[in-house]
């Protein structure tokens, strides 16, 4: 069964690969992607949706330490759980990628402004 965030994700990555597949110019997709945004609540949407920063770590792993566990330096790290980045172009180059999360931020923008404002 298809989560709200599921759905979500689905209609971004339509917008974006209907500009990276230059069907929609960048404005035209940005206003596109503001009106997916603006259509679902922000409290339902989950931040891991949220860009990707370049630059920043691929993947992060974390374990629930107990607290003799935090004050002994030579406990050893075993990873309880692992996050991975979202990619809102799967399967293209990361140019592309970077692209779609230009789109995303200038779409997000667009949203935040209610979409009046000149792009």
């Amino acid at each position: 069964m298809a989560t709200l965030d599921d759905e979500f994700l689905e209609q971004v990555r339509a917008v974006i690969a209907r500009h990276l597949d230059g069907v929609e110019s960048f404005e035209v997709a940005a206003r596109n992607l503001a009106t997916v945004i603006r259509s679902f609540p922000p409290a339902e949407i989950d931040p891991a949706l949220l860009p990707h920063v370049p630059g920043s770590a691929k993947q992060i792993s974390l374990k629930h330490l107990s607290l003799p566990e935090w004050m002994d330096p030579r406990a050893p790290y075993i990873p309880t759980f692992t996050i991975r980045p979202l990619f809102f172009a799967p399967g293209r180059p990361p140019e592309q990628e970077q692209r779609a999360i230009g789109l995303l931020e200038e779409a997000m923008r667009l949203a935040s402004s209610g979409g009046t404002d000149a792009a």
